[in-house]
C-alpha cells in the first residue's frame, strides 16, 4: 500500500526539489515553454479543486498559497513509476481509466507553464523556479505550496490522471496520483494513492453494519447512502477529528497522523460506488435524490452521509464522520476513531454531538 508520506516540510520539500528541475540553480521557465490548449477549462478546475482551500468564513483571509508556475514530468516525481503502480481501475471506469493512462506515458515528459487561471478561495501566487528554492528553507508567508503535472484524461474528458505534491505549513506533506470524474458537468475526485478504497469500504460497511439508522425511531426500511462524501464545509458545526476527540493514550501518534491527513483533504469529496459490503440491499443516493428526501422524508427511514476515511502513514487508524438525517427526529453527527487490529476494522471511540 502506497500510503501518505508524511514527514517533516523542510525535508520533503528539499526531496521534491532535489528530485525536480527546479533544484540547483534553478533557471526560469523558458519562453518557449508551452501553455496549456487542450481542455485546459478541466485542468484548471481540477487544479482548483485539488489546492488546499480555507474554509468560507476565512474566504477573505490574506494568507496565500503558492503553486509552482511549471507542471512536474516523470523526471520530477518522487517514484519513476506511473499511476497505475499506486492506483486500481475503478469498477465500471476501467476504460476511462486506462485511456488516461494511455494519455499520461503519451505526455509524461513534457511540461508546461502554468497561468492565472485558478479559482481558489484565497490569494494565490504562481511561483517560479528561483522561488521555488527558497522554499527549501521555509513556506515564508505562505500557507502552502503546491506542484502538479499536466492532466491526463480519456477521450471523452470524463475522466482525468493528475499527480499533486503538497506542502504545508504545519507538519504535512504529501505527493499521490489522483484519479478524478466528470459528473453533472462537475469534476469529483474518484480515489488517490493516498489510501486503500477496501479499508475505506470497510470502515463504512462495519459502521452501517453496526447501526444502520442511528437515532432514528424506524429501524426497519432500505438503507440509503449519499453517494458524494461530505467534506469540512457540509460539516454542522464544522468541527475538525481533534475538536471532538481525544488521541488514544497508546496510539497518539497514530491518531494525530490522521488528523493531519483530514487537514490536507478536508476540503475533497468522493464519489462513493457500490462497494459496500453489508448484509441488506442499499441505495445510493445522487444529490437530487436527497434534496427529495429532505422535502418528503419517504422511501427511506434515513439517509446516512460519511466524510472520506482519513488514515495514518500505515494506514492503520483511521477517523472519519458520519452523520444521519431522518427529518426533524434525527440529526446524528459524529466523529469516529478506528484502529486495524490485524485484518479487521475496530471502532475504538466516536461521540455524538
Amino acid at each position: 500500500m502506497s500510503g501518505i508520506r508524511f514527514r517533516n516540510c523542510a525535508m520533503a520539500f528539499l526531496l521534491i526539489v532535489t528530485r525536480s528541475s527546479f533544484a540547483q540553480s534553478p533557471p526560469q521557465p523558458p519562453p518557449s515553454l508551452p501553455v496549456i490548449t487542450n481542455h485546459a477549462s478541466d485542468a484548471y478546475a481540477i487544479y482548483s479543486l485539488l489546492v488546499p482551500h480555507t474554509t468560507r468564513a476565512n474566504s477573505s483571509s490574506s494568507q496565500r498559497v503558492a503553486i509552482a508556475d511549471t507542471t512536474v514530468s516523470i523526471d520530477d516525481m518522487q517514484t519513476a513509476a506511473g499511476p497505475e503502480s499506486e492506483l486500481q481501475p475503478p469498477s465500471g471506469s476501467e476504460n476511462a481509466f486506462h485511456e488516461a493512462l494511455q494519455d499520461f506515458y503519451a505526455r509524461r515528459q513534457e511540461r508546461v507553464q502554468l497561468q492565472h487561471r485558478f479559482k481558489l478561495d484565497r490569494p494565490y501566487d504562481l511561483v517560479n523556479g528561483e522561488q521555488l528554492a527558497e522554499f527549501r528553507k521555509s513556506l515564508g508567508a505562505y500557507a502552502s505550496l503546491t506542484l502538479f503535472s499536466q492532466v491526463y484524461f480519456n477521450h471523452t474528458q470524463t475522466a482525468a490522471l493528475v499527480y499533486s505534491v503538497s506542502v504545508c505549513a504545519t507538519p504535512c506533506a504529501n505527493s499521490r496520483w489522483i484519479y478524478l470524474e466528470k459528473r453533472d458537468g462537475q469534476w469529483v475526485r474518484g480515489f488517490s494513492s493516498i489510501s486503500d478504497p477496501a479499508d475505506t469500504y470497510a470502515i463504512y460497511s462495519l459502521l452501517l453494519r453496526e447501526d444502520p439508522y442511528p437515532g432514528s425511531p424506524q429501524k426497519q426500511g432500505s438503507l440509503a447512502i449519499a453517494d458524494t462524501t461530505l467534506n469540512i464545509t457540509d460539516m454542522n458545526p464544522a468541527i475538525p477529528p481533534d475538536g471532538q476527540l481525544q488521541p488514544p493514550p497508546n496510539n497518539a501518534n497514530a491518531f494525530q497522523e490522521a488528523v493531519q491527513d483530514f487537514r490536507a483533504r478536508r476540503f475533497e469529496r468522493l464519489q462513493l460506488k457500490r462497494d459496500f459490503h453489508l448484509d441488506a440491499d442499499y441505495t445510493l443516493l445522487n444529490a437530487g435524490d436527497v434534496a427529495t428526501y429532505k422535502q418528503t422524508q419517504n422511501g427511506y427511514p434515513a439517509v446516512n452521509f460519511f466524510s472520506e476515511v482519513y488514515f495514518n502513514s500505515k494506514q492503520t487508524a483511521a477517523l472519519v464522520y458520519r452523520n444521519v438525517f431522518c427529518g426533524r427526529l434525527c440529526a446524528n453527527g459524529q466523529w469516529i476513531y478506528l484502529e486495524k487490529q490485524g485484518s479487521q476494522w475496530v471502532r475504538r471511540s466516536g461521540l455524538n454531538i
